[in-house]
């Protein structure tokens, strides 16, 4: 391959990614992995004659991105200078306002490089998560002998947060990248590479439940149980396989409510029981009550990105997603959303393990902020682009298997 400026510049951004888990290398806010996509954009927009190219297999990233800034942007106009009711505070509105925007820009460089690419996801998200697995798994490795890594650390207390400011900036990573572990797995021909993502995931797995969050305990649950059904029920090719997974998705759904509705009381019981006990003296609790009120005064286009929910004669993180959303952008942005959320289902229900990512990511949408949290969006995008391959392979099997039988008819006349 003939070295070119836009083959340096994926080069560069590839690193840029790689480094963006590892908050503890920025200096305030940016940091050596920021400066470094910056880099990498400026190179795609050069190499591409002024012009920032998309591509089609990550549009719904496309489009909710822009759904959602739009009516953020409509949020901050409407009631810090038309409503002239301001919520949040200034410093928040312009951090969250930065990093979504740098999110877009790192989807919009990562599809100009990608498109009319069709082996990009091998050449780019494998080596990129095969990067971060080697590094996460000697930095695991290293803190069982110490703290700290030339003064980063390593633990927070006995938990594992590795080169973080926050031990969910590491958990939310580590218990998602044990699924794309799987999948990197089960794609791969060879023996030996097979088994080291197979131990890989099962150490990623460790890692998340040695950081002490609940949300990574529930995201490893949640995506190992819909892996596992998946595995069982699903089928890949054969006579009516897709009326076939449409019923499983049936059964499945059907016995999920008639469940809930015969253990209606004991199911509340529990979630209740649970959520007291790991809501640090009932502080989400109030935060959540508070922040659901407060997005009711602005219902249409909500405040604009920050912190909006009330707290302590202030405003705090909803630190939940789905929460933040209605805070910042109202039921419009709830709609992006949910509509968001409902096409990436249907385009990673295609793999047990991108499903798993799906399923342990939905720990932290509820649990959590992920909204400004480029690693997981990163994730998000490498899952969407390895599924658009399996979509691909799979319809090239199907074409193979129907000129194979065509073949065979004709043999026979």
């Amino acid at each position: 391959m003939s070295i070119t400026l836009s083959n340096i510049g994926e080069k560069v951004l590839l690193m840029g990614f790689f480094l963006t888990p590892f908050t503890s290398l920025r200096f305030g806010l940016v940091g050596p992995g920021e400066i470094l996509i910056l880099l990498a954009a400026l190179i795609a927009l050069i190499s591409g004659g002024g012009v920032l190219k998309l591509d089609e297999r990550i549009q719904i990233l496309y489009r909710f991105w822009a759904g959602f800034l739009s009516v953020s942007v409509l949020g901050i106009v409407y009631n810090s200078f038309l409503f002239r009711a301001p919520s949040g505070r200034l410093d928040t509105l312009a951090f969250d306002s930065l990093s979504y925007i740098f999110i877009l820009i790192s989807i919009v460089a990562t599809g100009s490089y990608s498109r009319n690419r069709a082996d990009f996801s091998p050449n780019f998200f494998q080596p990129l998560f095969l990067c971060w697995s080697f590094v996460y798994v000697i930095l695991y490795a290293v803190s069982f002998f110490a703290p700290s890594i030339f003064g980063m650390p390593l633990r927070y207390y006995h938990f594992f947060s590795p080169l973080v400011d926050n031990i969910h900036q590491a958990a939310s990573v580590t218990c998602v990248m044990g699924f794309i572990a799987l999948f990197l797995a089960a794609q791969s021909p060879e023996y030996l590479t097979r088994l080291f993502y197979i131990i890989t995931a099962a150490l990623f797995a460790m890692m998340a439940l040695d950081s002490g969050s609940t949300k990574a305990m529930l995201g490893i649950v949640l995506g190992t149980v819909v892996s596992i059904l998946f595995l069982i029920a699903y089928r890949k090719s054969g006579k009516g396989k897709y009326f076939l997974n449409r019923m499983f998705l049936i059964i499945i759904t059907m016995s999920v409510l008639v469940l809930f509705s015969l253990y209606q009381g004991n199911i509340e019981g529990f979630a209740v029981q649970f959520f007291s006990e790991n809501d640090g003296g009932g502080a989400r609790e109030s935060l959540y009550g508070a922040g659901f009120n407060h997005g009711l005064d602005s219902l249409l286009v909500g405040y604009g990105p920050g912190s909006h929910a009330p707290h302590a004669n202030g405003f705090s993180d909803a630190h939940n997603t789905v929460l933040t959303i209605f805070l910042q952008s109202g039921i419009p942005g709830l709609l992006v959303f949910a509509l968001f959320t409902a096409r990436l289902l249907q385009k990673l229900s295609i793999n047990f393990a991108l499903l798993g990512v799906f399923a342990a990511t939905g720990s932290y949408v509820l649990g959590g902020d992920i909204l400004r949290r480029l690693p997981i969006w990163i994730i998000i995008m490498g899952t969407v682009y390895f599924a658009a391959d399996v979509s691909i392979g799979s319809a090239s099997s199907v074409r193979g298997a129907s000129l194979k039988g065509t073949s065979k008819n004709r043999n026979r006349a």
